[in-house]
Parts: structure tokens; C-alpha cells; sequence
């Protein structure tokens, strides 16, 4: 490979480099040169001070020969109104400009530093844009696939795949008429529950990451119903219920968005909020830790959005009652 290959390869890494991340660059540069911006004009100013002695004393000198010729009738034949006017406006050009001359440098710089913010939020804007076309293409091409699967196989086949339920065979304990005990193998649909870890952005595996999980399946899942009866009296009582409530339920750390997303609750306006929390007890993802077969369960949460304004008003509301 010859030096010029290496160094055009180099090269076009750095660009490419640059480009991933211009974003970055134009705010480090535009950061900077404001900072930089904000230095000069501290230091202009001091200047300015120069500038403007100058200009006053100036236009003393101009306003004395004024005066002058308004006493002496032979010095005003020299000074006339006309070229006391243009040396009132030559000291407030030369002032203007010299003021200009002195601020360049930090009207520069902070111009700099605005044009690359302003270039990097454009890359940013463009780029999202971007992502959000892409996704809304795999989002039609996925809906098409499902309605696909749906048509083709049914809607149980679409669900189970969808959320990663797979036919396994399951040993089972059977007892018989008399009191003896067998072992059955039968198949079952049963949900892959590492892979539905992290599926969603809300929903979340209830198993032994928890200190409230109970290895008892039965007892889990009743324990899940009665958290979602307290919810659900919480959001009638109060109108909202954030996420870190939830979580708090089943024993899981708070999260920052968790604080503001939630479900809001109002009688009057049922279109558009949520009359009850369902976290998903009786989806057949559930199937085998309501028949008590499964102690693990899939908490699936679809939260009506930002909650803030609704509490803070409920909070007032309540506050002036």
C-alpha cells in the first residue's frame, strides 16, 4: 500500500469521523467561541470607555467654537453652521466607527458561536427526520407483516410471536382418583421471559429482581391483583398515578421519567384518560401464573403520558376546596 493510499484512507476516516459527529463539534466550537465572544467584549468595553472620553471631549472643542461664534462675529464668518454641523456629525461617525472597529472581534466570535449552534441543532433536526421516516417504514412493514401472520396463522399465532410465547412440552404433576401421582407431558404455550426483559420502555418482568416477588405462583399473582386494585382506588381518589408508584408496588427503584409519566383519571372526559389501571393480569401471556403453574409475570403498562400538569392542578384544586 503506498503512502498516498494510507494517508487519502486517514483521511477519509477523519472526515467520516467529523461528520458522525459535527453535531458535537459545532456545539464545542460554538460553546467556545460565545465564551471566547463574552472575554472580548469585557475587554472592548474597557476600550469603550476610551472611545466614548474622546468623543465627549470632542464635542466640548465642537460646542465651544459654537459658542464662540455666537459671541464673536468675526469668528463666526470662519465658523460657520454648516462646519459646525459636519464636525458634529464627522466626531459621531468617527465614534460609531471606532466602537465598531472595537467590538468586531466579539460580535464575531458570539456570531460564530449562535451560526454553530444553530448548524448543529439543523444536522440534528435533519437527522431525526430522518429516523423518524425509517421508523415509520418498519412500522408500516411490521404492522404488514403481523396482519400477514394474522390472515395466514390467526390472531394466537400473532400474539404468541409477538410476545415470545413458544409451544414447549411441560411436565406436570397430575394427581389420580386415588390419590397417586403421575408425571404428564403435555405442550403448552409458554413465554420466553428473558427475552420480554426490556421489551418495553414501561412494562417490565415481575420475577426475583424484586424483594416483593414471591416463589409461590399462586400467591405472586394474587399479590399483583391486589396491587392493582390499590392502584386503581389511588387513581380515583387522587385523579393520577405516576409510574414510580407502580414500580413502588412491586418492589422496583424509582426512575427518572417514572416521576412524570402516569395514568390520569377523569369522569367527565373518558375519551381521553385512562378509567383504570390494567397491568395486564389476564393476557394470555399470563396464562400460566394465573393457573399458579409460573410465578414470573409480564406487567405490561401503557400509561397515558405526562402527568405534571394534571397533579399540580388536582394538588390546587384540592389545596382551595
Amino acid at each position: 500500500m503506498s503512502l498516498l493510499t494510507i494517508i487519502a484512507s486517514a483521511a477519509a476516516k477523519v472526515a467520516l469521523t467529523a461528520k458522525l459527529n459535527s453535531p458535537l463539534i459545532l456545539g464545542g466550537i460554538g460553546g467556545t467561541s460565545i465564551i471566547w465572544g463574552a472575554v472580548e467584549v469585557g475587554k472592548s468595553s474597557i476600550k469603550a470607555v476610551d472611545i466614548l472620553d474622546d468623543y465627549k471631549k470632542t464635542d466640548e472643542i465642537i460646542e465651544t467654537a459654537k459658542k464662540k461664534s455666537e459671541e464673536d462675529p468675526e469668528f463666526a464668518e470662519k465658523y460657520t453652521d454648516d462646519i459646525y454641523k459636519q464636525d458634529k456629525r464627522k466626531n459621531k461617525l468617527q465614534c460609531g466607527l471606532k466602537l465598531a472597529i472595537n467590538f468586531a472581534k466579539a460580535i464575531g466570535l458570539i456570531a460564530l458561536g449562535l451560526g454553530c449552534f444553530f448548524g448543529a441543532g439543523k444536522i440534528q433536526s435533519n437527522r431525526i427526520k430522518g429516523l423518524s421516516a425509517a421508523y415509520a417504514v418498519m412500522s408500516s412493514m411490521y404492522n404488514d407483516y403481523r396482519e400477514n401472520v394474522r390472515q395466514q396463522f390467526g390472531d394466537q399465532v400473532d400474539y404468541n410471536l409477538a410476545h415470545d410465547i413458544f409451544t414447549k412440552d411441560v411436565k406436570q404433576v397430575v394427581k389420580g382418583k386415588d390419590g397417586s401421582e403421575s408425571v404428564v407431558e403435555k405442550k403448552e404455550d409458554v413465554p420466553d421471559m428473558e427475552k420480554l426483559k426490556g421489551r418495553s420502555e414501561y412494562s417490565f418482568v415481575f420475577d426475583n429482581r424484586s424483594l416483593k416477588f414471591l416463589k409461590d405462583a399462586t400467591a405472586n399473582y394474587m399479590a399483583a391483583r391486589s396491587y392493582e386494585t390499590l392502584l386503581n382506588a389511588r387513581l380515583k381518589a387522587k385523579s393520577w398515578v405516576c409510574l414510580n408508584e407502580i414500580y413502588d408496588c412491586f418492589g422496583l427503584n424509582p426512575t427518572a421519567e417514572g416521576q412524570y409519566i402516569g395514568y390520569y383519571y377523569d369522569k367527565n372526559d373518558p375519551k381521553y384518560c385512562n378509567t383504570c389501571i390494567d397491568l395486564g393480569l389476564d393476557a394470555p401471556i399470563n396464562h400460566r401464573a394465573k393457573m399458579g403453574v409460573e410465578p414470573e409475570l409480564y406487567i405490561q403498562l401503557n400509561p397515558t403520558g405526562n402527568i405534571l400538569g394534571v397533579a399540580f392542578n388536582e394538588s390546587k384544586r384540592h389545596k382551595y376546596m
